[in-house]
């Protein structure tokens, strides 16, 4: 009964997962980020959101009955007492960490905050895809179909020769 752990390898294949009782992750993804500042490339990424929205989604539940061999009832009042402990955990001020996933704890204004895990990326296809550093950026201009170097000086034109 790790549902924790059962929720980190759902959210690496579908795009949300409720915990009844308690609220839902969110899977956002992003492409590959330049950042020709810092001159680096970041790999694409899947991160994970949360809200305290639900709506009694059972797909996640259904996911762990399949996966512990478990009835679906079991799953879901394992899923439920997690979601109680979570609860009482954050409710009394406390910080909670989820698994492989991240933290969550109760902000100034009474909402719950999510911090993934530095590093997270649940995408299988970006694996020990770092970030690329020391970069060369290219800047396109589509009127004059010419490619230029962002991190160079202006060209300077050598002064033409006036015959006489």
């Amino acid at each position: 009964m790790n549902v924790a752990e059962n929720l980190y390898d759902y959210l690496k294949h579908n795009d949300k997962a409720e915990l009844i009782g308690f609220g839902t992750f969110y899977v956002k993804s992003s492409s590959a980020q330049i950042n020709s500042l810092t001159k680096t490339i970041e790999p694409p990424k899947r991160q994970i959101l949360f809200s305290k929205e639900q709506a009694n989604d059972m797909s996640f539940v259904k996911f762990m009955a399949t996966h512990d061999f478990i009835k679906e009832e079991t799953a879901l009042t394992w899923i439920k007492q997690y979601s109680d402990s979570l609860t009482e955990k954050i409710e009394a001020g406390r910080t909670y960490k989820i698994g492989r996933l991240g933290t969550l704890s109760k902000g100034s204004l009474g909402e719950y905050t999510f911090t993934a895990d530095e590093g997270l990326n649940l995408m299988d296809d970006a694996f020990a895809l770092g970030e690329l550093k020391n970069i060369q950026t290219f800047d396109v201009n589509p009127m004059e179909d010419k490619v230029d170097l962002l991190h160079t000086k202006p060209e300077v034109k050598p002064e033409e020769k006036i015959e006489a």
